[in-house]
Formats: structure tokens, C-alpha cells, sequence
């Protein structure tokens, strides 16, 4: 695999987990991936309709229709909801992945307008030298539901259903605004490129590349040089490299401290929507 360039730009996006997760990435070295039926807004793929009996078709991410899976990730690490929902009451930790922005992507989220909160990341595959470009899109919240072309029709065409399903994985996203706080971002992905099965989920190992810190909760008992350690000894049981470790496993493990005023967390050098 090439070294990652030092002119490379990168995006730093966030993961909030258990400790109970944590040590399961650790130990398995791979990330799990969502389906659209795990999402925790339960309208997210619904669609606006005018009719209430349309079978199926009125919630889209039916398994049938075989949707792609997808990783999802946060722009914030600060805030104290993510905490205490997804990292279990800031007793768990906060994964900080630097994902290298590919030549040909946009501005990245040069404006606020969550239409363009979409562009493309460059990396390798775990197991091989083969680099793949990825999109990375962030998620839209509104208080209405999404329109796809043509769904609104007295008689909705099964083929326009089916084209709105593949037209929502691949654009931003959209989720109430009460989920707002999340300033969630997503990597979709594909069930043939994950490298392991477990539970009935499927795991990734090629984003472990670009785990970059390990953000330590403030309730955590565990002290940063047991997580430092614990990331050493599972990071030597594998066969991949770490693109910023080494082979010494230099990973930069940090604590959050709450912030002296704010409903707020802080873990320098880290910061919200950092680029």
C-alpha cells in the first residue's frame, strides 16, 4: 500500500462507540456496517405520498430491494448528546478516523447548503494495493419528508419506486431535523468488499488504515496508557498498516474533558467539522 502523501488533504470525521463496542473493534480490527433498515430515524426512507395504501413501496429500503450498506460517522466530537446516546454516557470513546480526500473532489462542505455536503474520498483496500474512490455524503435534515420524481402519482410506477430507492442511497441523505445534532456524514459501501462476517453483520478492515485517535470518554475508568496499550496489542495481531502509526503503533490516544461553561466536551487538538 502507498504511504499516505504529505501534500494529501483529508477530511477527520468521528465515531462514537461503547466501551463494549470498542473492545470488539479492536479485537476483530474492522468497522460493522449499517443497512437502511437499522436506521434510528424510522421515516428516513419513507417517502411523501398522497395515498395510504401503497403495499411495499411506501417505505422503500425493503431488503428486496437489496440497498447497500454504509458506515456512518459524525462531524462533531464535542457534543454532549452523542455522548451519552452512542458512546454510553461518555463511558465509551470516540473514534477519530483522517480520511485522504481524492484529486477530483469538490470543495468539501464550502457552503451550508446540505445539497452539497457530498464528495469523494480516495482509499486502499485493506488486503491489496488497489485504491477505490468513495462516496461520502452528509446527511440533510428537514421536517418534511423526501419527494423522488413521479411518487406522488395516483398510480406510482413499481420502477420509479425502485430508481427513487438507488437515487436516495447515493445523495445526501435526508433525516428529521430533530437528529440535527448528530451531523452525521455516511460512506456507502458494498456487501462484496467486506472482509469478514460476524453475528449476522457484516465488518470492514480497510477504514482501520485510517484510524488516526482514540478519543477517551470523561466517565471512562480506564486510564489513556490501558486503551494506548490495549490498541498496541490488538494493532500487532493483525497483518495490515496503520497509514499515520507506524510500525511502533504511535497512536495518539486523548481524554475528553468537559468544557469549564458549555453543555460541551473538549479534546485537543480536536474540534467540530475540523478539516
Amino acid at each position: 500500500m502507498n504511504e499516505v502523501s504529505k501534500k494529501q488533504k483529508f477530511v477527520i470525521l468521528y465515531k462514537y462507540v461503547s466501551y463494549k463496542a470498542f473492545e470488539s473493534i479492536m479485537e476483530k480490527w474492522a468497522l460493522k456496517a449499517s443497512f437502511p433498515f437499522e436506521s434510528n430515524d424510522p421515516l428516513e426512507y419513507v417517502a411523501q405520498h398522497t395515498e395510504h395504501k401503497m403495499g411495499r413501496y411506501m417505505n422503500i429500503h425493503s431488503p428486496q430491494d437489496e440497498p447497500p450498506p454504509f458506515f456512518s460517522f459524525s462531524r462533531k466530537m464535542s457534543d454532549v448528546t452523542m455522548w451519552g446516546q452512542y458512546a454510553d454516557y461518555a463511558r465509551g470513546v470516540c473514534l477519530v478516523f483522517k480520511f485522504p480526500l481524492s484529486e477530483n473532489c469538490r470543495e468539501y462542505w464550502s457552503d451550508e447548503n446540505a445539497d452539497e455536503l457530498s464528495t469523494y474520498i480516495s482509499c486502499s483496500m485493506a488486503s491489496t494495493t488497489e485504491n477505490k474512490t468513495i462516496s461520502l455524503a452528509g446527511v440533510k435534515y428537514s421536517e418534511n419528508r423526501f419527494t423522488p420524481g413521479d411518487f406522488n402519482k395516483e398510480k406510482p410506477d413499481i420502477d420509479t419506486v425502485a430508481r427513487a430507492l438507488i437515487w436516495r442511497m447515493f445523495t445526501p441523505p435526508i433525516k428529521a431535523d430533530s437528529w440535527e445534532y448528530e451531523d452525521e456524514v455516511r460512506i456507502i459501501e458494498h456487501c462484496n468488499n467486506a472482509s469478514l462476517e460476524s453475528n449476522n453483520m457484516l465488518l470492514y478492515d480497510w477504514p482501520m488504515n485510517y484510524l488516526y485517535a482514540v478519543i477517551i470518554g470523561s466517565n471512562s475508568p480506564y486510564p489513556s496508557d490501558y486503551i494506548k496499550q490495549k490498541i498496541k496489542l490488538s494493532y500487532a495481531k493483525t497483518n495490515r498498516k496503520n497509514f499515520f502509526w507506524g510500525e511502533l503503533c504511535n497512536c495518539y490516544v486523548v481524554r475528553a474533558t468537559i468544557h469549564p461553561t458549555k453543555f460541551a466536551y473538549e479534546a485537543y487538538p480536536f474540534s467540530d467539522r475540523m478539516e
